[in-house]
């Protein structure tokens, strides 16, 4: 593709709009945990990646095997590679901060390789910075933001190569996008799309096969992993329970339990293009200029690229049979783009009256994301803190040595206690009856979560087990969460 030059370099404003993109970034993450006492860990799942760092370093370190693990590898090696320089959880936290950093950059950068102007690229690095989603998932241990900064990185190589033809951005393209795929799985999404894109292109089989030897290793690494690992990779509910129909659905019953959402998941996961927490809808209309502006090019492969980044992760993600706001995380670099492309279309009409309104939108519309982001991100860490606050009182409450059976706080249970608590998820009766007998025990739960979200299900069976077979007492409450005895 010999494509619309892009515009001619200005190095010095680049430096400073980019300086200014970080510096934002890094400010608005620190500025949030100033004070806060938030480790990145939360929910389970962050639980479970920063333990499974810690064994895959030891497993690697004696010369075995890596064990097995929900997730594909990508996100657990960089925290091992942390850990084994000597960092802790702390440093693993700064490492997701700075990468996160690093997204908004490579997305300002991107924004440039389309040919923006840099006032206009500045936009979409902001967007990417000062949503509440992004800066939620830039401090905390999860494989969100790393996967995130891998696709970036190949997004801005391949539409390097697309404009130089040199081989070795098309192998760094590669490599990346396998580097984001074996993060998150969900990245699959963007494999036919730099598909897609590299046949308009017209790419040279030689550059092809060159870029695809270099991404194999990564690729086939991950696959011997999955084939020998008793967890699901490709065949996960969400692929297994994927249907159009789902987009129209807000109330879905899978293997995390009950749900019923405020929405469906069609305008669910749309949030990206008028939700503040990822783009504040004073700005979206930019977008539509963004995408007039792109089809008028009549660069097919550059078309291809943004608006096949944006609609197939979605199309994928509607059709689930599930809802997480972090999981939309992988369009907004798209929707960034769009809207850099529509402001620096504006820009170029040299109207003054539509310059104005543009500018003024989006000055206005990223402050009101600053706002929302940091109230979103404030709210999130002080929801975090308060489930290890009623890990304190339990501990407080439950004698030394005592058997605990808890759902939802397993995992931060074992990092901040002496106790060695049983997931509810996984007991059944029989498992239940086996217990010692006349020994200490106690059951710690949200009782609204087990008779709304696992009515029927493992944890609901196991706690009317314990119920009706062995009787429970209540000690008290804390939070959301009641602490029982369990009668001998």
């Amino acid at each position: 593709m010999r494509s619309h030059p892009v515009e001619v370099p200005r190095p010095r404003l680049d430096l400073i709009l980019l300086a200014l993109v970080c510096a934002v970034a890094l400010a608005l993450r620190l500025s949030v945990l100033s004070g806060a006492d938030f480790d990145g860990l939360y929910g389970q799942d962050a639980y479970a990646y920063a333990d499974f760092g810690e064994r895959l370093l030891t497993s690697l370190a004696h010369g075995q095997a890596p064990p097995p693990f929900y997730w594909p590898l990508g996100y657990p090696a960089l925290l091992a590679a942390v850990f084994a320089l000597g960092g802790g959880i702390a440093a693993a936290q700064a490492v997701g901060l700075l990468l996160g950093v690093a997204d908004n950059a490579l997305i300002y950068l991107l924004a440039r390789a389309f040919g923006c102007r840099p006032w206009a690229a500045a936009l979409a690095g902001l967007i990417a910075a000062l949503g509440g989603q992004a800066i939620q998932s830039g401090i905390v241990l999860m494989s969100d933001v790393p996967a995130l900064f891998w696709a970036c990185l190949s997004a801005l190589v391949l539409t390097i190569y697309l404009h130089q033809r040199r081989v070795g951005w098309l192998a760094l393209a590669a490599v990346a996008l396998a580097g984001a795929v074996v993060t998150r799985w969900l990245y699959l999404a963007l494999l036919p799309v730099w598909a897609v894109t590299l046949i308009a292109a017209q790419v040279r089989l030689r550059h092809l096969g060159i870029a695809l030897l270099c991404a194999l290793p990564i690729l086939l690494a991950q696959t011997a992993y999955s084939l020998n690992n008793p967890y699901p990779a490709l065949d996960h509910p969400w692929v297994v329970g994927w249907s159009p129909a789902n987009a129209l659905r807000s109330t879905f019953d899978n293997t995390d339990g009950h749900f019923e959402y405020a929405t469906s998941n069609a305008a669910f996961y749309a949030q990206p293009v008028y939700a503040p927490v990822y783009l504040s809808p004073l700005v979206a209309p930019v977008i539509a200029f963004g995408v007039y502006a792109l089809m008028r090019r009549r660069q097919l492969p550059l078309i291809l690229l943004a608006l096949g980044w944006l609609l197939l992760p979605y199309i994928f993600l509607a059709g689930t049979p599930y809802q997480n706001s972090r999981f939309a995380l992988i369009v907004v670099p798209a929707v960034a783009l769009l809207a850099a492309l529509g402001l620096d279309a504006l820009l170029a009409t040299r109207r003054i009256v539509l310059i104005v309104a543009a500018l003024a939108l989006c000055v206005f519309g990223l402050g009101q994301m600053l706002g929302e982001g940091v109230a979103y991100t404030t709210t999130f860490i002080n929801r975090q803190r308060a489930d290890k606050d009623v890990i304190a009182w339990a501990e407080t409450q439950i004698p030394p040595g005592a058997q605990v059976y808890a759902l939802g706080l397993t995992l931060p249970m074992r990092r901040y206690t002496t106790f060695t608590p049983l997931e509810l998820y996984d007991q059944t009766p029989e498992t239940l009856a086996a217990a010692r007998q006349g020994a200490d025990a106690y059951l710690l739960i949200n009782e609204w979560q087990i008779e709304h979200q696992w009515r029927d299900l493992s944890p609901e069976i196991a706690v009317r087990w314990l119920r009706d077979e062995r009787g429970l007492a209540q000690i008290g409450h804390f939070g959301y969460y009641t602490l029982y005895r369990v009668r001998p």
